[in-house]
């Protein structure tokens, strides 16, 4: 099993390598020039990603991490976030672009994350009572607020085409940032024992 104080210092190592790779990351600009060949080798290679379903997603939460753990809000603040979110939605109405949104609201966006794509079905952290919505959606359809303990969410089913074109913006993302962290270790001082005893 793993402690308390095993956990948090993995959440600690999580922070500090989301916020190194989001400054080395975040002006990449994905070329999809090669994108449709990409598409025909990935859904040959995946044929079930026919049968997922592909969420994204915008969530105002109810709570804050606080010495790694989770502290809920107090009901005004709660009530501000729903307030906020029906504000959101309407601007969600009006806008065709929802990944825009998405990077200017969500909570949780960060360039590494990107569009906020979660297969419902290969995410055991997705809450149960989206879960539900969600399978009563068509794709590129937007559910209503949706309020949970957690939060409140807004959430749009994403159509195959939409979610391997992620996969790849993903891929070209890491290949650039493993590209830019050898060129950085192979430029890089290396201090060695004898150096510090010295």
């Amino acid at each position: 099993g793993i402690t308390d104080e095993q956990l948090r210092d993995s959440m600690k190592e999580n922070h500090y390598y989301e916020k190194f790779y989001e400054a080395v990351t975040k002006n990449f600009k994905v070329d999809y020039t090669d994108f449709d060949e990409f598409y025909d080798d990935y859904v040959a290679k995946n044929p079930n990603v026919f049968e997922g379903i592909y969420v994204s997603h915008i969530v105002r939460k109810n709570y804050k991490f606080q010495d790694n753990e989770r502290v809920y809000f107090e009901q005004d603040i709660v009530d501000d976030n729903k307030s906020e979110m029906d504000k959101i939605y309407t601007e969600v109405t009006a806008n065709d672009d929802f990944q825009e949104l998405v990077e200017e609201y969500s909570d949780d966006y960060s360039e590494e994350v990107g569009i906020n794509f979660v297969s419902i079905y290969d995410n055991t952290t997705f809450p149960e009572e989206l879960v539900e919505v969600v399978e009563g959606m068509e794709p590129n359809e937007v559910s209503k607020v949706i309020s949970t303990k957690e939060g409140f969410y807004i959430l749009k089913v994403l159509d195959v085409v939409d979610y391997v074109k992620e996969a790849y913006r993903r891929n070209e993302v890491s290949k650039m940032f493993y590209d830019e962290y050898q060129k950085w270790k192979n430029n890089s001082t290396v201090i060695t024992n004898s150096d510090v005893r010295d």
